[in-house]
């Protein structure tokens, strides 16, 4: 297609070309298109200067010189004649028979003395450069535009005239350069999303290849580590059944195209017990991971199987930031502002535990919670007058808004966070869209949390599972600044739920490093000196006090979703799907509403704000100190609790 293209402007250009070509007895083309002034013998620049190049000094003495030398030769060359002799025609205009030829041959032969003549320019036709000078001189008292005589003579107008004859050549190529991009980007934009197809469909057919492979290995590794915790085979027993459940799997993922499984019951969970997908559920379990073999979008708008969703909204989650209240009421106790620090880091770590990990009951694996609606709440508090108060301030991006406070203590939390969603291989990751702040109401003093990416495995085999990666920032007024670094249990070495805290600042000699699982155990190093920090393995959680459901709001969460999570509860999950629905086409209904009657919706217990309103100059002072590792989910804005 990109020859059509060019053939076509080439085509076009010499229909420009041929358009302008001057028709002139003077004027002459050579064989690379070029005019040249047969009477002068010099190349003139363009078509648009011909008329000026006519009217020149240079050109006029030529034409004079060319005058002279015809009268010269004419008493030589013609003998006298008494008839008036006519006007020579010019050769190429007519057609003319073998003997006429012949004759006109003889009638172009040279006078006998035409080299004695000391002229020095090359002869020419002189009839025809008469008729010329005739016609020319005519046509210069026609044309009022004509540059008068002696024009060329002056440098500064001649080289101004060359410069507009030179611009509008530029002017003419740049418009050509035009179409022919034009031309081009077409070609390359119809290449583009042609590329774009086949990619795609490249993608789908390399997901589906990978969780084949995937599901697999998982299988093969869960049965191995199950048989090894029993203890009742050996080596060689071991082996042999692994090799024949192998078997049994290949040939149950090659009836099942999206790998459910659900022919053989493997999949073990976190206790070693053994689950199965729902017979019910099974089909709509292969449509949603063939779904995301393909997907390369935002998940978040994707309808999960029922048997995979959670009993619980997601703004409930945002209470998990008080996972350890006790722990939260520590942060401003000490006088030293070090201390301080690290007591802000371990509630961290607690809050990290309790959203990804102890919320979780034992024997079950991770589930999606329900999507909040616009408005939804949750509320709830702790014995220890810990209390929070939480809010779906958006639903496109969804975002939760949240506010924990311990007045006693001096202690107040204010954050939001969201999730934007994808698909990368054979997990789903996670970035989370927010931060939170802790203020020390009695000290006056602020703490910035930037968030962790998640990644959610396991998706293939129906027991996900979630592990936190990429880097999360602490920065606080009083100077301290931490850097936690996320990692997980490799192929060979390393442990799961990882994490490195160093921690940096002016009063530091060598930085502090926090290090440990944050589902468990971790250590503090200061000065080569290594002591224990946080143990999560031997603290309990406290209980939340929330209102009973028919005391509860109509916006609050868990009677907003009450049917939903009764059905699942019981394992009715068609009904759990239905009463999903019927909530979800309610929300659509009312935020069609909205647009109708032009309203806008305004949250009950946040306003947006600019982020410098909630955390000062925090932020920049991270993105300063964080080494290109910060990925800014932060955003500039937030949300300020009102009420």
């Amino acid at each position: 297609m990109s020859s059509d293209v060019r053939r076509l402007l080439k085509k076009q250009k010499l229909e420009r070309q041929n358009s302008s070509r001057i028709s002139h007895p003077f004027a002459k083309y050579d064989d690379t298109g070029r005019l040249i002034c047969i009477v002068c013998k010099s190349p003139v620049k363009n078509e648009n200067v011909w008329q000026a190049h006519l009217g020149s000094n240079h050109h006029k003495e030529n034409i004079e010189k060319l005058k002279a030398l015809k009268q010269q030769k004419r008493p030589a060359a013609e003998p006298a004649q008494t008839e008036p002799q006519q006007k020579r025609v010019r050769f190429e205009d007519i057609e003319l028979s073998d003997e006429e030829e012949d004759e006109k041959e003889e009638e172009d032969h040279l006078p006998a003395d035409f080299f004695d003549q000391n002229a020095t320019e090359e002869p020419m036709d002189e009839d025809i450069v008469e008729d010329g000078v005739e016609d020319n001189a005519k046509e210069m008292d026609v044309k009022p535009n004509t540059i008068p005589a002696g024009f060329f003579d002056d440098p500064e107008r001649e080289a101004k005239a060359q410069a507009a004859a030179q611009e509008q050549a530029k002017l003419q190529l740049e418009k050509e350069l035009n179409e022919f991009q034009e031309a081009m980007l077409e070609v390359a934009t119809e290449s583009q999303q042609q590329d774009e197809e086949d990619d795609e469909l490249l993608y789908a057919g390399r997901n589906e290849d990978i969780f084949r492979e995937q599901a697999l290995l998982d299988a093969r590794v869960q049965r191995l580590k199950q048989m090894r915790e029993t203890g009742n085979v050996t080596r060689e027993e071991r082996q042999d059944e692994g090799l024949e459940r192998d078997e049994q799997l290949r040939k149950d993922l090659k009836k099942s195209l999206q790998y459910s499984l659900s022919k053989k019951k493997v999949q073990v969970t976190q206790n070693n017990t053994l689950e199965s997908i729902p017979a019910d559920q099974q089909g709509s379990f292969s449509s949603f991971l063939k779904t995301l073999a393909s997907f390369t979008g935002d998940l978040s708008a994707l309808t999960c199987p029922s048997f995979l969703l959670a009993p619980i909204s997601l703004l409930e989650y945002s209470s998990f930031w008080a996972d350890q209240p006790g722990l939260l009421k520590e942060v401003g106790k000490s006088d030293n502002p070090e201390e301080r620090f690290y007591a802000a880091v371990k509630w961290f770590i607690s809050a990290l535990n309790g959203s990804f990990s102890s919320r979780v009951p034992k024997g079950e694996w991770e589930k999606k919670p329900f999507n909040p609606i616009l408005g939804e709440q949750f509320h709830c508090e702790w014995e220890d007058k810990t209390r929070i108060v939480c809010e779906q301030v958006s639903h496109h991006p969804p975002v939760s808004g949240f506010y924990v406070e311990n007045k006693e203590a001096g202690v107040v939390v204010t954050g939001h966070d969201g999730q934007k969603t994808r698909f990368s291989g054979t997990q789903m990751l996670v970035d989370q869209i927010g931060y939170c702040t802790l203020k020390l109401t009695q000290r006056d003093e602020t703490y910035l949390f930037t968030l962790p990416s998640v990644s959610v495995n396991g998706i293939w085999y129906a027991a996900p599972y979630v592990e936190l990666y990429g880097t999360s920032f602490i920065h606080s007024t009083s100077g301290y600044f931490a850097s936690i670094e996320y990692t997980t249990k490799g192929w060979i070495s390393g442990e799961v739920h990882h994490f490195k805290a160093t921690i940096t600042h002016e009063t530091l000699a060598t930085p502090t490093i926090i290090e440990g699982q944050w589902t468990g155990k971790s250590t503090l190093t200061k000065d080569k000196k290594t002591q224990d920090f946080l143990d999560l393995t031997t603290m309990e959680r406290p209980q939340q006090i929330v209102k009973p459901i028919d005391e509860q709001g109509e916006l609050e969460s868990r009677r907003v979703w009450r049917k939903v999570s009764e059905a699942l509860r019981a394992g009715d999950y068609a009904t759990a799907s239905a009463e999903k629905s019927a909530i979800e086409n309610q929300q659509r209904a009312l935020r069609k509403e909205r647009q109708e009657a032009n309203q806008t919706w305004t949250p009950r217990y946040f306003k947006s704000v600019k982020g410098e309103e909630i955390y000062g100059d925090l932020r920049e002072k991270i993105i300063s100190k964080a080494d290109s590792k910060f990925l800014d989910t932060m955003g500039e804005g937030g949300w300020m609790y009102t009420a």
